[in-house]
């Protein structure tokens, strides 16, 4: 019996656990909105503007509570861009020379058609892409996903308008980005699961959910959750197959896969860009391993009769004729002027001296969390993102783990399906590797002797869902 059956036929429990799921939900939004009573509030314009130096002092202190990439201690949610001398200094001043300026209409600002395509002919390059094939610049790997689910949906309305429920295919581990297109663009997302061992899509799963109203799969360069990049040259193969097309999701390591082909001969990493012929678009983040600030991302068609359809026009505005390549109308010169310069500073050797480091500090961290009692990497992870679990969660919680690593000053990702804590790696964590092992020994050993331990926040709200939704 599945356990929402179980729970809906026990009288009152059903109640029960969503009166506990309130609470905890209540008490994770008080810890992310708890006000400091010490900060000004605004929730009027003020009458009288702050002086600056008021303001910059405000602004501060205000920064002070924000996760820092510079000290190490930070495993998620932001990518550093410290990695050589000078590149902060290099990236903000092309971000605050062209702050202003808008890339809606690029005829207006020449520069910034200058950065955009030559930011995507290098990236089209670094991907292995053939001469025909065009992009755009976006403002972070959501967008990417966006314009390339709405870019398949008018492709297949004019090629196939046969085809009324348009459907797509994504493993489990797929980013939720994709769910969000299909829910926006009113597609259907058919997902498959991973192999528990690899964590990589079931192909043959993916094959038997295609059917005559697919137009799309999708597979991770790597997925995010456990760093697995999916057997994309097996999935290749059924897109030529069933004349479907394949987006390759590389938001997170198409800055760094290239590299790591390069670096590493042992590494036997499969083909997994446009050098597999069934691949027909990639997004690769330039914020992330491409070391630019937020919100920069690239997104590249294997030729311009698809791109067409990622535009949207209208001819019959008062105001002109209205051309849109993106989901945002104004588009920011910053980011992309300041996307384009973290390629033409770092260049190949740049980016070959700071992947080497980073994927040595990744591996330094996978032997040694497999070499702690108790703890398993997931997966033979291919680059800088690995996860790791309990091997025996009624040992100890993985998410207790979390909590006193959190004490000891640590900001780490809890996940789930199976429980783990998700590592991002970045330059900084070179320095402060042994640090982190040192301290997640003695977490481990502290959950380990203390079975009162329970997950605090986040990790109990997790639990309470899935007692609720799991089959």
């Amino acid at each position: 019996m599945r356990i929402s059956a179980l729970v809906n036929a026990i009288p009152g429990l059903k109640n029960m656990i969503d009166q506990e799921i309130e609470k905890e939900v209540e008490k994770a939004i008080g810890l992310l909105f708890r006000p400091d009573e010490k900060i000004p509030k605004f929730h009027q314009i003020p009458e009288r503007g702050i002086p600056k130096d008021e303001l910059v002092q405000l602004l501060k202190t205000l920064r002070k509570s924000d996760a820092n990439a510079k000290d190490g201690n930070t495993f998620a949610y932001v990518y550093e861009n410290v990695v050589i001398p000078e590149h902060e200094e290099v990236i903000n001043l092309a971000n605050q020379l062209f702050l202003n300026e808008n890339a809606l209409n690029p005829a207006v600002f020449p520069a910034l058609r200058k950065f955009e395509t030559e930011a995507v002919k290098m990236t089209a390059s670094m991907l292995n892409a053939p001469p025909s094939a065009v992009g755009s610049m976006t403002s972070g790997g959501t967008e990417s996903i966006l314009v390339a689910v709405k870019t398949y949906r008018d492709y297949y309305r004019a090629t196939r308008p046969e085809i009324l429920e348009p459907v797509m295919i994504i493993g489990a581990t797929g980013h939720p980005a994709w769910h969000k297109g299909a829910k926006y663009f009113g597609l259907r997302i058919i997902v498959v699961p991973s192999n528990p061992n690899t964590q990589e899509i079931d192909v043959n799963a993916m094959e038997r959910a295609i059917t005559s109203d697919t137009i799309l799969l999708i597979a991770s360069a790597p997925q995010y959750p456990h760093g697995i990049v999916d057997p994309i040259e097996d999935i290749g193969q059924l897109a030529q197959k069933h004349g479907v097309s394949l987006h390759v999701d590389a938001c997170v390591g198409g800055f760094m896969l290239p590299w790591v082909e390069k670096l590493d001969a042992n590494h036997h990493l499969p083909k997994w860009d446009f050098r597999v012929p069934g691949v027909s678009s990639m997004s690769a983040d330039l914020h992330k391993y491409g070391y630019a600030p937020k919100g920069s991302s690239v997104v590249v068609y294997r030729n311009s009769e698809l791109r067409k359809y990622q535009f949207y026009v209208m001819t019959d505005w008062p105001g002109g004729l209205f051309v849109s390549p993106m989901t945002t109308g104004t588009r920011g010169g910053g980011a992309i002027a300041s996307g384009w310069s973290s390629l033409v500073h770092l260049g190949s050797e740049g980016f070959l001296k700071v992947q080497s480091q980073v994927l040595q500090t990744a591996k330094y961290l996978i032997n040694s969390i497999n070499q702690i009692e108790g703890l398993q990497v997931i997966g033979d992870p291919q680059m800088t993102l690995l996860s790791f679990k309990s091997v025996d969660e009624t040992s100890f919680s993985i998410h207790v783990v979390a909590d006193l690593m959190e004490e000891r000053g640590w900001t780490i990702e809890r996940q789930q399906l199976p429980d783990s804590i998700h590592l991002t790696v970045m330059p900084t964590h070179d320095r402060i590797k042994e640090k982190f092992i040192g301290d997640l020994k003695e977490c481990v050993k502290f959950a380990k002797s203390d079975k009162t331990l329970k997950a605090k926040g986040t990790a109990a709200l997790y639990g309470l869902c899935l007692l609720y939704t799991s089959d």
